[in-house]
């Protein structure tokens, strides 16, 4: 059987909006840095750094076979996706000082909504079972995939980020703390997500919570502190304002129309409903006939992409990341830790060999995949040479030698699963080397979850909150 038809074990669905310049491109963090040792981060990458969809620019949805964020940990999908779309229109205004760059970042909004939580889970769709048995791929990236893919079937959780700093080796310093609750509902009006951020750095507290159908805000700096709140309703209404910049008014009450109604599709009986929240999008998207729309439309990979796109993920995944030489290479220091409480398992992971193993394994079986090889070829249309142009970009990635610092050591990964690879808690470390080794720097990202599935959407302490934010309401 060939690699196109292995069993399509990645879940599907239309990617999100980059071109193929940006496909494999490891993103490296920018931590902030003590100011006589600023290190120069900005990666070489082996290609250009992916850039916000924007309306001069084709919308071009192809697959990505994008190299995991650095220093970012993968949490739970569910609750941020909640007030994405409601919050589209303060993002977009704050984000972006033109009114075309503002319906970019509302048009980049829209979109995030619809494919955000279906991209969180296009990762090996292992069975647990399987792994029990041990008859599933055990290598660190499927099985850490299974574990995320776990949090589908989380309905409401507590939990705590954390962003530690070190330098000098002189132990982890909390930066910025992100402490709180999410519980799905029957709809996303109906559900909650609620954040209390501490910015230990500057001595700051903010607050938001998303609870039926409206927004509350709160910060507290130097500057003293202030409520927000607003309601579907408003947020409605700003939305088609805003639009209205750049847009008739006809076409901009579609799009608003088009946002609501996927914020209203994201999340159904207590799960997020992906699939559900792409077809409104699409359904939406097929309607409008701007140049937007017209542009999204001749730009969305068909079926046969996205199933192919599924089928050489899944190979990759659980066949070639199998092997002993990859994983040496990819993965060093792979350790397992089973306790009373779960299973730790820890590893390095070593951005520019996965980039080097992926890019060789496209290489090697790209024919396989026609449809999601011509996707690639295609998106480089404005050169003279597509073909050459996909080739060379293939190449780069084949020989990439980055020499950012983010890359000096390899991204030291652990994650602690219970039964049935439940997620419990995920941390990032990132060491940087500066000034020669001198003065070693190490960031961290921490990620905790508890009380799984036993958080109510109707919690007494954040109704308080919604309330004190509409009576003392200054921001909107």
């Amino acid at each position: 059987m060939g690699e196109a038809s292995a069993p399509q074990q990645f879940q599907s669905g239309p990617q999100a909006a980059q071109s193929a310049q940006q496909v494999f491109t490891p993103a490296a963090a920018q931590p902030t840095m003590p100011s006589q040792h600023q290190p120069h981060l900005q990666t070489e990458a082996p290609f250009r750094s992916a850039q916000p969809v924007a309306p001069q620019q084709p919308v071009t949805a192809q697959p990505a076979f994008t190299a995991p964020a650095q220093s970012v940990p993968v949490g739970p999908a569910t609750g941020p996706s909640v007030v994405a779309s409601s919050g589209v229109a303060e993002a977009a205004a704050s984000a972006a000082p033109r009114h075309g760059g503002r319906l970019a970042a509302i048009i980049a909004a829209i979109v995030a909504v619809a494919v955000g939580g279906t991209l969180a889970w296009a990762v090996p769709n292992v069975p647990a079972v399987r792994q029990i048995l041990g008859v599933g791929p055990k290598n660190p990236a499927a099985i850490t995939a299974q574990v995320m893919q776990s949090m589908q079937h989380v309905s409401s959780a507590r939990f705590e980020v954390t962003y530690s700093e070190n330098y000098k080796n002189q132990g982890d310093t909390p930066m910025l703390t992100a402490k709180g609750q999410y519980a799905l509902g029957e709809n996303t009006d109906a559900s909650l997500f609620d954040m209390q951020l501490d910015q230990i750095s500057r001595q700051g507290t903010g607050r938001l919570v998303w609870s039926n159908g409206a927004v509350g805000l709160y910060s507290h700096y130097d500057s003293g502190e202030r409520y927000g709140y607003i309601d579907v309703n408003g947020l409605r209404d700003d939305l088609q304002n805003l639009l209205e910049y750049d847009l008739d008014s006809a076409t901009a009450k579609q799009y608003t129309d088009l946002a609501f109604n996927v914020k209203d599709a994201i999340i159904r009986n207590g799960k997020v409903d992906s699939e559900g929240a792409l077809k409104v999008f699409n359904d939406g998207m097929s309607a409008l006939n701007d140049e937007y729309a017209q542009e999204y439309r001749k730009y969305a990979p068909n079926d046969a992409v996205n199933k192919q796109y599924a089928a050489f993920l899944t190979a990759f995944g659980t066949k070639e990341l199998e092997r002993d030489d990859v994983q040496a290479r990819v993965f060093p220091g792979k350790t397992e830790t089973k306790g009373s409480g779960g299973t730790t398992l820890s590893f390095g992971f070593n951005v520019p060999e996965f980039v080097h193993v992926l890019a060789d394994y496209w290489s090697a079986n790209q024919n396989a995949y026609p449809d999601l090889r011509q996707t690639l070829v295609d998106s480089f249309s404005s050169s003279s040479d597509p073909e050459g142009s996909y080739n060379d970009a293939i190449e780069r990635m084949r020989d990439w030698q980055p020499s950012d610092v983010s890359f000096d050591e390899p991204l030291q990964i652990s994650v602690t699963y219970g039964l049935g690879y439940q997620l419990q808690e995920f941390s990032i470390l990132q060491e940087f080397s500066i000034a020669e080794k001198l003065d070693p720097y190490s960031v961290r990202w921490d990620l905790k979850l508890s009380d799984l599935n036993k958080v109510s959407a109707n919690d007494p302490d954040a109704a308080q909150f919604m309330s004190d934010a509409k009576a003392k309401n200054s921001m909107f």
